[in-house]
């Protein structure tokens, strides 16, 4: 029998409470408790919360874009990004450093890389 992974404990806890009453609720999370007591994953609690809000997000088609940048985004570039990406968008701002300038934009598993440190080193990888 398969192993049931962190992300397979969110979407049951989404299937268990999606279109219940909310007279239900407690009795579904109570029975849930349960479960991951039983399974011995009660310590995993705040990872499967975390998975289950991406899960759920997922699930109402909000689109979670990480935008990295050397400095600070301004508020009309994550505008520019959110347009370009549509329906609604959740941003959220790193800085680092290290990529010298330009934007790395992560959306799910794909990764939109136009930084100066990448620019760079494709530079000199084709002058090898």
């Amino acid at each position: 029998m398969k192993k049931a992974l962190i992300k397979d404990y969110s979407k049951a806890l989404y299937d268990m409470t999606t279109g219940i009453e909310d007279s239900q609720v407690d009795t579904v999370i109570g029975s849930f408790i349960e479960l991951l007591a039983r399974d011995g994953k009660i310590t995993k609690v705040d990872k499967i919360i975390e998975e289950y809000t991406k899960y759920e997000k997922l699930q109402r088609g909000v689109k979670e874009v990480e935008i990295t940048s050397a400095f600070d985004v301004s508020e009309k570039v994550a505008k520019e990004v959110k347009n370009y990406f549509g329906g609604e968008v959740e941003i959220t701002k790193k800085i680092d450093k290290g990529i010298l300038g330009g934007l790395r934009i992560k959306l799910g598993d794909t990764i939109f890389d136009t930084s100066v440190k990448t620019q760079l080193a494709k530079m000199k990888e084709s002058l090898i």
